[in-house]
């Protein structure tokens, strides 16, 4: 089980709900999934993204049984990063629960890193799956 699968998320606020992004990409580099989704209430941005990380997680357990394998999450938030590698406190009261969550979710991987990046990869590679599904889908049309 030598490179680690990757994981990237990233959360905001869209009219009081967690939008929250996610592309897993397998050890070899290829995309295993991606997509967005509406989560639950929220307040805000930090409070998504620490549900992006959760729902991510999640996802990684229930649909490809990654517990075994090392895993690299990218967030592009340093503070999240810091919060989850243990270098900084979570100060506000809100976080903690979202927090002890996102840590229990996390122990139940064999090794997981996570890692900060400052560009939105996933927006980039949602965007990208976007136009590549218009392109199949206005293929399919022509030949019909």
């Amino acid at each position: 089980m030598g490179e680690p699968v990757r994981i990237y998320c990233d959360g905001k606020v869209v009219d009081g709900q967690a939008q929250i992004y996610m592309v897993c990409y397998d050890a070899e580099g290829k995309i295993m999934a991606c997509g967005e989704n509406i989560s639950e209430a929220c307040k805000n941005d930090m409070a998504a993204q620490y549900l992006a990380v959760i729902d991510s997680l999640e996802s990684a357990l229930a649909f490809f049984s990654l517990a075994e394998y090392p895993v690299e999450l990218y967030l592009n938030s340093k503070a999240l990063v810091k919060h989850l590698s243990g270098k900084w406190p979570v100060k506000k009261k809100a976080l903690h629960k979202l927090h002890q969550r996102a840590m229990a979710k996390m122990s139940r991987f064999r090794k997981i890193k996570v890692v900060f990046h400052g560009e939105n990869i996933v927006g980039k590679v949602l965007e990208e799956a976007e136009t590549q599904r218009q392109i199949t889908e206005a293929k399919e049309r022509s030949s019909e």
